[in-house]
């Protein structure tokens, strides 16, 4: 009994789930690791029951491998509880000779460890698609260029040129959105706020899209009159109109046509949405679009980092605005945001329409 007592109480200071049953699957001893770790009362102690019961805590699908395990010599493995925990565990048999009297089975918490090992492989996957298409887009630029310039075609090696400067902004403006995102998560973004147009800083965002735009024949128009100026970073307010402007081209089919309108409220701030014919945004998703590497449209479309709404999400808070979405009454998407006429560094900003 004391040398029970004893390891009780060793078992009692370890941060792992302990558990010990003899060689009938009956329990000996657990420890408050795994007491707390399967929800079970402070001061419950489960002796003499049956181990099996526990396994209630485990996906049904994967109960009968688990108990397979057990019985393996020295088993160990992962095992996804029912609350989406993932747990590392392994079981050390009791015994003297080649008598079995019982085995200790430890359980480790690594949910956090594989969460963040899912990120940096979702991550990787995800800098690499963004980056590895306007290189792409770049060297063939510079091969295309060099045959012109060989061949004394002006007009080609100018196109190619353009293309090639083309792609080159955009793997900068990726480089730049990860790096801008990481200042306004820090507060070390200063805003250059001046008096401008949203419809002007819409029209040049559109001009710009051009060759995008034209290449899968959408129809990209501004429904409204220019609202009154504001004061905002031009810099910052037209990469979000970009972002909000590329996301609606990634998910809008050929053929299909993307709305942009201006309202005036009466503080003077001025809301702006974005809409598109694509195929939504499925609602369970609505929310988390705006986490870092988020991505909330269907499945089967093309991936991006999914930086870009986190660095307008972003912006918007830096400026005293807000940010959302939802989705169109037919077919598509409506992205909107408000700015205030004059910004308010600090404020926190909305997913939900005003």
């Amino acid at each position: 009994t004391m040398a029970r007592d004893e390891l009780q109480t060793v078992l009692e200071a370890s941060s792992d789930a302990v558990l010990v049953m003899d060689a009938q699957g009956r329990v000996v001893l657990i420890n408050r690791a795994l007491r707390r770790f399967c929800g079970l009362a402070p001061d419950a102690t489960l002796s003499g029951r049956r181990a099996a019961a526990l396994l209630r805590f485990v996906p049904r699908a994967a109960r009968r491998t688990t108990l397979h395990a057990f019985a393996q010599p020295k088993p160990h493995g992962t095992v996804t509880v029912s609350d989406a925990r993932v747990v590392d565990w392994v079981a050390a048999p009791l015994t003297t000779g080649t008598a079995t009297h019982g085995w200790v089975i430890t359980g480790r918490d690594v949910t956090a460890r594989v969460q963040l090992e899912q990120l940096r492989d979702d991550l990787i996957h995800m800098l690499v698609h963004d980056l590895r298409s306007p290189l792409g887009s770049m060297v063939m630029s510079l091969e295309m260029t060099r045959i012109a310039f060989a061949n004394g075609n002006a007009e080609q090696h100018e196109t190619s040129v353009q293309f090639a400067q083309r792609s080159g902004r955009r793997l900068l403006e990726h480089v730049n959105t990860m790096m801008d995102v990481s200042k306004l998560e820090a507060g070390h973004m200063v805003l250059q706020p001046v008096l401008c147009s949203l419809g002007d800083v819409a029209r040049a965002v559109i001009a710009d899209a051009l060759p995008s735009i034209e290449e899968q024949n959408v129809q990209v128009s501004i429904a409204t009159p220019d609202p009154a100026p504001i004061r905002g970073d031009v810099a910052l307010v037209r990469r979000v109109l970009e972002n909000l402007l590329g996301n609606a081209l990634k998910y809008t089919p050929r053929n299909g046509s993307i709305t942009m309108r201006f309202a005036t409220d009466a503080a003077g701030g001025v809301l702006t949405e974005v809409e598109d014919t694509g195929g939504g945004i499925a609602p369970d998703m609505l929310a988390h679009i705006w986490e870092k590497f988020g991505q909330g449209h269907q499945r089967d479309q093309a991936r991006g980092s999914g930086l870009g709404l986190t660095f307008c999400k972003l912006v918007l808070e830096a400026h005293g605005g807000s940010i959302g979405v939802r989705n169109a009454p037919t077919v598509g998407s409506i992205f909107w945001f408000r700015l205030p006429s004059t910004p308010q560094p600090g404020a926190s900003a909305s997913v939900t329409h005003p």
